[in-house]
């Protein structure tokens, strides 16, 4: 789902940067994997960036400042740098903290629009976010849900979607059941990805475990007036 205008950004610069993640003791690449396919990168010089997946705020700040000093020394060169993330990079995205970063140390910074993952995620359900009249409420629902203020949120108004849960997903879909919501829910996992799934209904309350360990690039949409 890369952007025409991404692809021409990814053509011009002779740097990309893919951010790298592990998880059950395997490495993902899964931005890698999306521009890979889409064009040749035979002529690029590549870099990965470990990104840690932590709460842990003064080790995430190491690790970026790790990473805009590295990419200030190639720009200063006078290459320009493309780092490629998933989703949309204003929405949660751990490069727009990077951005900040490199901005911090003097250089101009460019961000490119890409397809958030709810609205790959509805577009694969076939399913309209929201009609006419109504708003869209996008929650961090680990938070909330630690925070106990996710209830609240559920029972507001429109269409809500739950991102960022990867801790607490059952827990979470039972709530949503005890609150009577639980009909008009989905999941969609992986959206737009070979691996993508998508589970409805009465459906969540018996997920199998593969579903609930790879939480962590899925989300929920409660959708109103179903």
């Amino acid at each position: 789902m890369l952007t025409l205008q991404a692809i021409q950004v990814l053509e011009r610069c002779p740097v990309i940067c893919f951010p790298e993640t592990e998880s059950h003791d395997e490495k993902n690449h899964i931005a890698f994997d999306a521009v890979n396919g889409a064009l040749s990168l035979s002529s690029k010089k590549i870099l990965f960036f470990s990104i840690p997946m932590t709460r842990d705020r003064e080790k995430i700040k190491k690790e970026y400042g790790k990473i805009s000093s590295a990419c200030a020394e190639i720009l200063s060169e006078g290459k320009d740098i493309a780092f490629v993330a998933i989703g949309d990079v204003s929405l949660y995205g751990t490069a727009s903290h990077l951005a900040d970063c490199i901005e911090k140390l003097g250089y101009n910074v460019q961000y490119v629009a890409g397809v958030n993952s709810f609205s790959a995620a509805a577009s694969a359900a076939k399913l309209s976010l929201v009609d006419r009249d109504q708003c869209l409420t996008v929650i961090p629902a680990d938070a909330y849900y630690s925070q106990g203020k996710l209830q609240s949120a559920l029972c507001g108004e429109g269409t809500k979607v739950l991102m960022k849960m990867g801790r607490h997903l059952e827990e979470i879909i039972r709530l949503i059941d005890s609150l009577g919501f639980l009909d008009e829910t989905l999941l969609v996992q992986k959206a737009g990805m070979r691996e993508q799934k998508i589970a409805k209904g009465k459906a969540l309350l018996s997920l199998d475990e593969k579903m609930i360990s790879n939480a962590y690039l899925s989300l929920l949409i409660v959708k109103a007036g179903t």
